[in-house]
């Protein structure tokens, strides 16, 4: 009997240590990257508007690095960030992709899913990257 309850453990503990590295996402979270992702390269600012809605956020570069209007809590707020001083960025951004912004990025969140859509000088959506936390 013991040897059983021991095998069933092992079992157990062999099969929770293997899924750890699984991602599982809740369906909240497959429609909001679902949607999100709808959204295509080449696609036009204002499509993005039509399609997600308002976003939560606009990061516009500038030289010395990017004005942020940011919405999520109401109240529109305007913040300059420092290009050399990403440490200091809210985290609405703190997972910004360091590459290159021609014109703006657009920041669109559902629960705990973010997507950036970077716009180029042309209006078009020229970079996506889209994650959960």
């Amino acid at each position: 009997m013991r040897a059983n309850l021991i095998v069933i453990c092992t079992v157990i503990v062999v099969a929770s240590v293997s899924s750890c590295d699984k991602v599982v996402y809740i369906d909240d979270e497959l429609r909001a990257q679902q949607r999100f992702g709808a959204v295509a390269i080449g696609e036009s600012e204002e499509s993005l508007g039509e399609v997600l809605g308002a976003p939560a956020a606009t990061a516009i570069r500038t030289d010395s690095g990017l004005i942020l209007e940011d919405r999520t809590d109401g109240a529109p707020r305007t913040l300059a960030l420092r290009n050399d001083d990403r440490d200091q960025w809210p985290e609405l951004i703190r997972f910004l992709p360091r590459r290159p912004i021609a014109q703006k990025v657009v920041v669109f969140i559902e629960g705990t899913v973010t997507a950036y859509y970077f716009i180029g000088a042309d209006g078009r959506v020229e970079y996506v990257s889209v994650f959960t936390t």
